[in-house]
């Protein structure tokens, strides 16, 4: 039977055809509008890589590999390298070579100001003339790292009862005691 779309309703057939609708409706199971999908995960595929171990870039040369253009590697523990071997757009062989180097990064070289210097040569000067003193008087059960046992060379008594030359000279830090008096 042929139903024209543009033909008036009858609104006594839209009674029983609401009355239809109703119950097929019913009939049915109820179903959320948007149903969410549950995604689950996959195990990831291990990653390959082609390739073996050789004993020489001879066996690399030598070795088959896929027409694809995919590199394919061989560790070689004999020359401690890694040769990768394509096959190029011509149809040619391509082999790198990976080789692990040990270069250090250059550590920039830091120079000393003049004064610096200087100040570390009139510290090293002191001490020498210090040590040249108290070494005739140390004792070997003397403590050398105690300060209190530590005098100040102008305060120390030269062989020929002079102390002219350290007059006014102030004592090294190393030779002052915990409290910082001579």
């Amino acid at each position: 039977m042929y139903v024209n779309p543009y033909a008036p309703v009858n609104p006594a057939m839209m009674g029983v055809t609401q009355q239809r609708l109703n119950n097929y409706q019913a009939q049915m199971p109820q179903v959320p509008a948007y149903q969410q999908q549950q995604f689950v995960p996959q195990p990831p595929m291990p990653l390959m890589m082609k390739g073996r171990t050789v004993a020489s870039l001879d066996e690399v040369k030598a070795a088959q590999i896929d027409l694809d253009g995919s590199l394919t590697y061989f560790p070689c523990p004999a020359d401690n390298c890694i040769y990768a071997k394509a096959i190029d757009m011509n149809g040619m062989p391509v082999i790198q070579t990976y080789k692990l180097s040990f270069e250090k990064e250059a550590i920039p070289k830091r120079y000393a100001d003049a004064e610096v210097v200087e100040a570390l040569q009139q510290k090293v000067s002191s001490l020498e003339r210090y040590m040249n003193m108290k070494g005739e008087n140390i004792n070997a059960n003397e403590s050398v790292h105690n300060d209190a046992n530590i005098q100040s060379a102008s305060q120390q008594p030269k062989p020929d009862g002079s102390n002219a030359e350290n007059a006014g000279e102030q004592s090294p830090v190393w030779a002052r005691n915990g409290n910082g008096a001579r």
